[in-house]
Order: C-alpha cells, then structure tokens, then sequence
C-alpha cells in the first residue's frame, strides 16, 4: 500500500477534513499511465512517453534516447537511479 494514500483514507472514514489531495486524486497521481491518459484527454501537454507494462524492455523499440525509466506506480524519485 501506500501510507499517504492508508492515513487520507483513515482521516476520510472517520469524517475528519483534510487540506489538500484525497486519496483517488493521489492513487491517480502516483499512476503513470493514468495520470498521462487523463491529462492529455483534457488538452494538457504532456512529454512524449510511453507506458510499457511489460518486461523485459526493449527501449531501442522506444526510439533515441535520452530515455527517463520509472516504475509506472511510484512517487517522487522511487526508482531513479544515476
């Protein structure tokens, strides 16, 4: 799970108001796939990219690099490496 995501989900059973994201608005954040799908359904540019739900990866399928790899759910910097 996600503790961000566990503890606005606690706060919301209870009733209890929270400032900020909710916890689908930051389950869809922390979504690659979906959080590009759904921004560029409503006109927002977004960078060229893809969303491979497959291993291993072929990236020279990707086209030139320079290429940014993330796990599709992870927040933050999880999964970036030098």
């Amino acid at each position: 799970g996600y503790p961000g995501v566990e503890v606005l989900e606690a706060l919301a059973r209870r009733g209890i108001p929270c400032a900020g994201a909710d916890a689908p608005f930051l389950l869809l954040g922390l979504d690659k796939g979906r959080s590009r799908a759904r921004l560029a359904a409503r006109g927002v540019p977004i960078p060229r990219g893809a969303v491979v739900d497959h291993e291993p990866l072929d990236l020279a399928a990707c086209g030139p690099g320079p290429w940014l790899v993330k796990p599709r759910e992870a927040g933050g910097s999880v999964g970036i490496d030098d």
